[in-house]
């Protein structure tokens, strides 16, 4: 979220000026066109907050940030003035909670 806000920043002006963010539909737009990438990247993310892997915590979370800001720019419709709506924040992250569900559930079925 930290590269969110740099973002934000850099591209400066009115930020209320640009459309609001569904967040609702920015989520299911990112999940909709998330892809092995995204998957792999969030599973990096898990495995090292759960292995105290600091290093690799912080560039995972990086790395998928930015994934998370392609897609957004590139398939949802995004742009760059809307990053600093707080609504973007908020589907960033149903995202994360909407994939990262799906993978533990695709975790658990392989336990079968």
């Amino acid at each position: 979220m930290i590269l969110i806000v740099v973002l934000a920043s850099l591209v400066g002006g009115d930020a209320m000026a640009a459309e609001p963010v569904d967040a609702d539909a920015l989520a299911q737009c990112l999940m909709t066109n998330s892809g092995d990438n995204e998957t792999a990247t969030l599973k990096k993310v898990m495995i090292a907050a759960l292995t105290d892997d600091q290093a690799t915590l912080k560039s995972s979370m990086s790395e998928f940030g930015n994934l998370m800001v392609d897609l957004a720019l590139k398939k949802c419709g995004i742009s760059a003035s809307q990053f600093a709506d707080p609504n973007f924040q908020a589907g960033g992250q149903k995202y994360g909670v909407l994939i990262g569900t799906k993978i533990m559930q695709d975790a658990f079925a392989k336990m079968k």
